[in-house]
């Protein structure tokens, strides 16, 4: 059986689902649809739910109650050549230490099937791999290991992309890469990803859900206040997307000062609050 890959189609369809780890709630009605080609960030702080969901969507973690659906499967049952067309990237390492990137790569590609060198090098060059292929992946640091991780999800051409705080332990440099890498190469990809920390306008989101104790606290577009100045004349406009910001960097803008306008924001704000006044 083949996959639909229309852009309307549900890709990811997570039902009034409920996960319990002995006594602890760690989703709770939880409901979400996610479309073919959409980008979407689950966002929210330790113990809210991120992980457990992805693991829910992998077929790690049974729901309690409600039901998942994965390109309309049961995550579990996921035929092994649909399978194939799924990528994961887990908030610890795995590839193995001893491997050097270009074994590592290697062996992934194999697992997958996946033969198209001019892509393959194309993710390599936008994650800045290239040059050190030879390199064994323990000598790497933590932020050039996750490009590798990154690099192997690409370059099978994955049609759904699941990453679980891939910012973690990395420096504002290789976010930016891995964001241009995600928004550059991810086009037609249904991309889920998990984070402590909002998106950046190289991401290029169309969605954030922000999950509060096992709950979907809000969930809304991206919306980005741009403060630029061209031919000395200050501006500011809202933007949605990053293609948007880079047209303005090419008509010579120098931008001052880029702000997040969302409310879940606010949410965020509201817990810290919560958990500030559970502490006194």
């Amino acid at each position: 059986m083949g996959m639909d890959f229309n852009k309307d189609k549900v890709v990811v369809e997570v039902n009034n689902v409920t996960v319990k780890y002995g006594k602890v709630i760690a989703l709770k009605n939880v409901s979400m649809s996610i479309c073919n080609g959409e980008k979407v960030m689950i966002i929210g702080p330790n113990g809210s739910g991120k992980t457990t969901l992805l693991k829910l969507l992998m077929g790690f973690v049974k729901p309690l109650k409600g039901s998942v659906r994965i390109f309309g499967y049961d995550p579990s049952k996921i035929p092994l050549n649909i399978r194939k067309r799924i990528a994961i990237v887990t908030e610890r390492a795995s590839a193995p230490m001893y491997l050097r990137i270009r074994d590592y790569l290697s062996i992934v590609l194999d697992v997958y099937g996946a033969r198209d060198s001019k892509w393959i090098n194309n993710v390599l060059n936008v994650l800045g791999l290239d040059r050190i292929l030879s390199r064994r992946i323990g000598s790497l640091s933590q932020g050039y290991r996750k490009r590798v991780e990154i690099a192997a999800a690409l370059a099978v051409k994955p049609k759904l992309l699941l990453l679980d705080e891939p910012y973690a332990n990395v420096d504002p440099v290789t976010r930016l890469v891995i964001d241009k890498a995600l928004n550059d190469l991810g086009e037609g990809v249904t991309t889920i990803i998990t984070s402590h920390v909002p998106p950046t306008p190289y991401l290029g989101i169309d969605r954030v859900i922000a999950l509060i104790d096992g709950n979907v606290a809000w969930s809304g577009s991206t919306t980005y206040r741009i403060s630029f100045t061209l031919r000395c004349v200050n501006t500011e406009v809202s933007i949605d997307n990053v293609r948007i910001l880079e047209s303005l960097i090419k008509e010579g803008c120098i931008i001052k000062e880029v702000k997040i306008e969302d409310p879940y924001l606010k949410v965020l704000e509201a817990l810290m609050y919560k958990t500030m006044s559970m502490g006194s």
